[in-house]
Protein backbone atom coordinates (compact mmCIF):
# COMPACT_ATOMS: atom_id res chain seq x y z
CA UNK A 1 0.00 0.00 0.00
CA UNK A 2 1.32 3.45 -0.88
CA UNK A 3 0.43 7.09 -0.37
CA UNK A 4 1.96 9.84 -2.30
CA UNK A 5 1.06 13.26 -1.31
CA UNK A 6 1.78 15.55 -4.12
CA UNK A 7 3.42 19.05 -3.63
CA UNK A 8 0.08 20.63 -5.00
CA UNK A 9 -1.56 18.63 -1.92
CA UNK A 10 -3.35 16.23 -4.08
CA UNK A 11 -3.23 12.55 -3.00
CA UNK A 12 -1.69 9.70 -5.10
CA UNK A 13 -2.70 5.57 -3.97
CA UNK A 14 -4.25 4.43 -0.78
CA UNK A 15 -3.81 5.97 2.65
CA UNK A 16 -4.70 5.69 6.41
CA UNK A 17 -5.96 9.11 8.14
CA UNK A 18 -1.79 8.70 9.97
CA UNK A 19 -0.30 7.77 6.69
CA UNK A 20 -2.22 10.85 5.27
CA UNK A 21 -1.27 13.29 8.00
CA UNK A 22 2.45 12.38 8.54
CA UNK A 23 2.98 12.90 4.78
CA UNK A 24 1.46 15.89 4.68
CA UNK A 25 3.73 16.98 8.00
CA UNK A 26 7.02 15.49 6.59
CA UNK A 27 6.39 17.48 3.28
CA UNK A 28 6.82 20.88 5.34
CA UNK A 29 9.95 20.41 7.20
CA UNK A 30 13.19 20.33 5.60
CA UNK A 31 15.45 17.03 5.39
CA UNK A 32 17.94 18.49 8.37
CA UNK A 33 14.89 18.75 10.79
CA UNK A 34 13.21 15.32 9.48
CA UNK A 35 16.71 13.47 10.25
CA UNK A 36 16.90 15.54 13.62
CA UNK A 37 13.46 14.14 14.40
CA UNK A 38 14.09 10.87 13.92
CA UNK A 39 17.36 10.51 15.00
CA UNK A 40 15.61 11.86 18.77
CA UNK A 41 13.11 9.39 18.60
CA UNK A 42 15.46 6.76 17.84
CA UNK A 43 17.41 7.85 21.13
CA UNK A 44 14.69 7.74 22.83
CA UNK A 45 13.49 4.12 21.75
CA UNK A 46 17.26 2.73 22.75
CA UNK A 47 17.33 3.78 25.61
CA UNK A 48 14.13 3.08 26.56
CA UNK A 49 15.02 -0.74 25.15
CA UNK A 50 18.90 -0.38 27.06
CA UNK A 51 16.76 0.37 30.37
CA UNK A 52 13.74 -2.24 30.13
CA UNK A 53 13.86 -5.67 31.61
Amino acid sequence: MTCLLRRDGAVEGECTIGGFFGAKFATVLSGVTLSRIFGAAMLVVSIKMILAK
